[in-house]
């Protein structure tokens, strides 16, 4: 809240407001003191008050809009205040009645016993909620009759009554304004389609609930088994037993700061084909990366994406460190464009690509995880050609803002630029960048004969264009030009997935709108515009050869670690 408000000063004897205006802005007292006079209308009226630091006023005006009921003055010299009018709060947050008709609903949820019980965390109820539908019937509507399909899940009456009769259990009654109905349906594990109700419903007046459905439900948590009890304890998803010696070391798939990443096979499993990151612990030392590179493990240890690179084991021997991922065969996807004529994709093929990057940062954001270097090159496409997340080196846990200058600086935000302090709008800007990159063929941001001091002045201060059609022999869609134009808003708080509707804003925006529909993407249920045309797992022929490099790697010499460096890896 504090980041949308600005500051305002006021001297003594100075009218902050005036009774009987419309109220549109909110105060907060920051310094000084402020009076609160001819409080109240008619026989109503109240004693004057005094106002001091941290107190805060005309908060009726977030919701309702109403005259003011009270004179505020500054009595103090100097009063220091932070404003925020209704629209800003709006813009960033929402409706206050929809923020309370959501905290009304989290409460609801976890005061039944089976969401109470299973211990969901934070993002899962978040999830939740984003889900939750708003229904209606009209008065001598039947919503359940025995032994006929009826959909799972659990409703919370808001207006309205319904007349409930179950014959097999001699039971009749009602449900009204703040009951709950369906829990019992969540008990059924089967396929949803052999879901028989044993219930006759019918509306008596007409209703009005939320419901959350079992897909719904399913979705975010994945089986209905994990309601009604706590979550088992589990260890890390990490092999833990896994060594160098279990690899058999194939070829050099890519080259990275620190270090190779090479395609790697099972030695007693062979169908289990890895890419082995490789990084050497006194280059990751000698550019101040440590804690950098133990945060990346311990990140992608705690995810679990279809759409975000997973990692099998972690380990470290000698003078390296090595990272065992999912073998992804279908290369980057920045090769993909560099292999097609204007190095761009079509419209619908980038629809396609930046959903699955939208599902990627999003599952990271809402574990309040930035990535903080979105690029082509960190997208590989897997066997499907679906694009997946890598290299999490810059990711980061923020609950608030960072000030640390880290990714590419083609697709650097405004505010990471600046030093301003960046958080998930940052990620945002590099999807826009990415997004038109693909569209167009070039960042939106780079000109020839860049610097990186020219760069970062456009991207600050300057703006971009859209080829024409008429003028380049391509163009892009108005939808594409819209979403592209506010994720790329200069200020993070009025860009695209940053205002009230938070990510749901980029996930239904027009351009997605053939392909974001119930989680069509992390369900895999769209053919990819490009899938690779593979022999085997071990086709490794979408990836440059670097054959001269695996002959050096063959005469590599171990180097010997002094102590108090080895003793920074201990936590890897």
């Amino acid at each position: 809240v504090a980041t949308c408000m600005t500051q305002a000063t006021v001297r003594k004897g100075d009218v902050i407001i005036s009774k009987g205006e419309i109220g549109n802005t909110f105060y907060v007292i920051k310094e000084g003191e402020v009076l609160f006079h001819d409080i109240g209308w008619g026989d109503s009226k109240n004693e004057d008050l005094v106002g001091g630091p941290g107190q805060f006023f005309g908060e009726k005006a977030l919701m309702t809009g109403d005259r003011r009921s009270a004179n505020v003055t500054a009595i103090s010299n100097k009063v220091e205040l932070l404003v925020m009018g209704r629209h800003m709060f709006e813009k960033n947050f929402g409706h206050l009645e929809d923020l309370i008709e959501r905290s009304l609903h989290r409460k609801k949820l976890l005061s039944l016993p089976s969401f109470a019980k299973a211990e969901l965390a934070p993002h899962e109820i978040e999830d939740l909620l984003d889900r939750v539908q708003t229904i209606t019937f009209a008065a001598g509507t039947t919503i359940a009759e025995p032994g006929k399909w009826g959909e799972q899940g659990v409703a919370f009456i808001t207006k309205g009554v319904i007349r409930v009769t179950n014959e097999k259990k001699g039971l009749v009654y009602t449900l009204a304004e703040g009951s709950c109905m369906g829990t019992h349906t969540l008990e059924f594990t089967g396929p949803a389609e052999n879901f028989k109700n044993d219930s006759l419903a019918v509306v008596v007046e007409d209703v009005r609930a939320t419901l959350l459905s079992r897909e719904s439900i399913e979705a975010v948590i994945g089986t209905l088994t994990r309601l009604g009890k706590p979550p088992p304890l589990v260890s890390s998803k990490l092999d833990d037993m896994m060594t160098l010696n279990d690899l058999t070391m194939h070829r050099i798939l890519g080259m990275g700061s620190f270090g190779k990443v090479w395609l790697t096979q099972h030695k007693r499993h062979p169908e289990r084909v890895f890419a082995l990151k490789v990084m050497d612990k006194m280059e990751i030392h000698a550019y101040g990366m440590v804690d950098k590179v133990i945060a990346e493990k311990n990140i992608l240890a705690s995810i679990n994406h279809p759409l975000i690179v997973n990692l099998v084991a972690a380990f470290q021997e000698g003078d390296k460190i090595y990272m065992v991922q999912d073998f992804l065969q279908g290369g980057e996807l920045f090769m993909v464009l560099q292999r097609t004529p204007g190095k761009c994709v079509s419209n619908d093929a980038a629809v396609f690509y930046g959903a699955c990057m939208t599902e990627s940062l999003s599952h990271l954001h809402k574990r309040n995880i930035i990535y903080r270097d979105l690029k082509l090159e960190n997208v590989i496409l897997d066997h499907m050609g679906y694009s997946v997340l890598i290299d999490l080196g810059f990711a980061k846990v923020v609950t608030g803002k960072t000030f640390t200058c880290c990714g590419s600086p083609e697709y650097m935000a405004p505010e990471v630029i600046l030093g301003t302090g960046h958080g998930k709008a940052a990620d945002h800007w590099s999807l826009g960048c990415v997004l038109y990159e693909m569209l167009v063929g070039q960042s939106p941001f780079m000109h020839k004969n860049a610097t990186q001091m020219s760069l970062f002045r456009r991207i600050v201060k300057k703006g971009f264009a859209f080829p024409s059609l008429e003028r380049h022999g391509r163009g892009v869609e108005p939808d594409g030009q819209d979403i592209i134009l506010r994720l790329l808003h200069k200020h993070p708080l009025d860009r695209l997935g940053s205002v009230a509707g938070g990510e749901a804003d980029i996930k239904e925006h027009a351009w997605f709108k053939k392909i974001m529909d119930r989680g069509r993407i992390v369900k895999r249920k769209i053919k990819a515009p490009w899938v690779p045309k593979l022999r085997d797992p071990l086709d490794a022929s979408n990836f440059e050869s670097f054959l001269e490099i695996e002959a050096q790697e063959q005469r590599h010499q171990t180097v010997k670690i002094p102590r108090d460096i080895e003793k920074k890896f201990k936590d890897f």
